[in-house]
């Protein structure tokens, strides 16, 4: 089983396609998905797609957590209150992952569209890294920014 988890807080422009790329992954069983999200309050209707993605009761799993601890905001200021409330966030999603005891966690966040063949890439990468991401491009096309970090085996 993997576990796939994120916040998630004003992404109702975005939410609707990142389930889409999730369900259509290759070589992938959907039972076999689960999807933990936890939930920051917002007014632009992300709850309401949350709900309908339960309601669809696709074949894998979708479960939110909801974090009213407050300090969410869809402005990208990284101050160190929104490292400390994105630290708690993440912090909370691992501690869920650990009751779940998946196979694998994958980290990925709602504003990052996965292609069809990315499971399939890690899986066959995964058994030789302790970790692994896929390469991810910060433009909507082509292939002008990547985000990507290389490290030495030090095995």
């Amino acid at each position: 089983m993997i576990v796939v988890g994120a916040p998630v807080h004003a992404r109702a422009w975005i939410l609707e396609d990142w389930f889409e790329h999730l369900a259509n992954q290759e070589n992938l069983d959907p039972k076999e998905m689960h999807i933990l999200l936890n939930y920051g309050p917002d007014k632009d209707g992300t709850i309401d797609i949350l709900a309908r993605e339960l309601e669809k009761r696709r074949f894998y799993r979708v479960e939110v957590l909801v974090d009213n601890q407050g300090g969410h905001s869809s402005t990208r200021w990284w101050t160190q209150e929104r490292y400390i409330m994105m630290a708690r966030l993440r912090n909370r999603l691992l501690e869920r992952v650990r009751e779940i005891e998946p196979d694998y966690y994958l980290s990925c966040d709602t504003d990052m569209l996965l292609p069809a063949h990315t499971m399939r890439t890690l899986f066959a990468e995964i058994g030789k890294y302790d970790a692994i991401a896929p390469l991810a491009f910060m433009t909507a096309q082509g292939e002008s920014f990547p985000n990507a970090f290389k490290m030495p085996s030090v095995r």
